[in-house]
């Protein structure tokens, strides 16, 4: 059993929660990888959500705001997880 943590974002500051999360990344076999879904935000969030890519984090990207349902819709279709943690 593997669990993506999704985080749909969109200009909010998720840095020291993502670095938190990734320590359960080491720590819960089942934890398989965390992914953020940039919902159109500015460039300056844009760059702070870039920074956390890697060592189990992606980063999907979309260049406007397409809604709440709609990144969450894009962030389930991307997990690879078997089952699906929303951080909203």
């Amino acid at each position: 059993m593997k669990i993506s943590l999704l985080i749909p974002v969109f200009d909010y500051d998720i840095v020291t929660f993502v670095h938190s999360m990734k320590g359960a990344l080491g720590k819960v076999p089942e934890f398989d990888e965390i992914l953020i879904g940039d919902d159109g935000s500015s460039v300056e969030y844009r760059k702070k959500y870039k920074s956390l890519e890697g060592d189990g984090v992606r980063v999907i990207y979309s260049k406007k705001n397409i809604g709440r349902a709609a990144i969450r819709n894009r962030l389930a279709l991307e997990a690879k997880g078997d089952f699906l943690l929303f951080v909203d």
